[in-house]
């Protein structure tokens, strides 16, 4: 995962950078938007804010858990980084190490996750790893 300067702000150095794993399961989802859903409380985020974190968080999730690894293979995991770029944006970076992204054209979802990502992050990027895995890098502004 990329790293990131945590900014000099007194929020920044009390929150700090966090990165933890889960299984890539469905069962990891809620799980994970709790424990971010934290963190992001903790650095300032408005509920608003939350509020779009918590779906954009969903979405990736719930991608890396359909998409990532090919059916008949165990799941891998799914890491989440979370760091404060300045006193106004929280980045979050869920990442996996599955198989890669990959452009399909029959999908088991409706094809709107990534779009709702994009809308509610302020910056948006899809970084896939040489080997295998992928980041999907979100920036949000704290008091959206």
């Amino acid at each position: 995962m990329p790293s990131t300067d945590p900014g000099s702000s007194a929020r920044a150095s009390r929150c700090g950078a966090w990165r933890r794993s889960w299984p890539a399961t469905s069962d990891s989802i809620p799980e994970i938007r709790r424990a971010v859903s934290r963190y992001a409380r903790a650095a300032g985020a408005s509920p608003r804010a939350l509020q779009k974190m918590r779906l954009a968080i969903t979405e990736a999730t719930t991608n890396v858990v359909l998409h990532a690894f090919p059916a008949g293979t165990p799941p891998g995991e799914i890491t989440v980084y979370a760091d404060l770029l300045d006193d106004e944006h929280l980045r979050i970076v869920i990442g996996d190490d599955g198989h890669g992204i990959q452009m399909r054209r029959a999908s088991p979802g409706l094809g709107l996750g990534l779009p709702l990502m994009a809308e509610f992050s302020a910056e948006m990027e899809i970084i896939a790893g040489p080997d295998g895995g992928t980041d999907v890098r979100m920036d949000f502004p704290l008091a959206a």
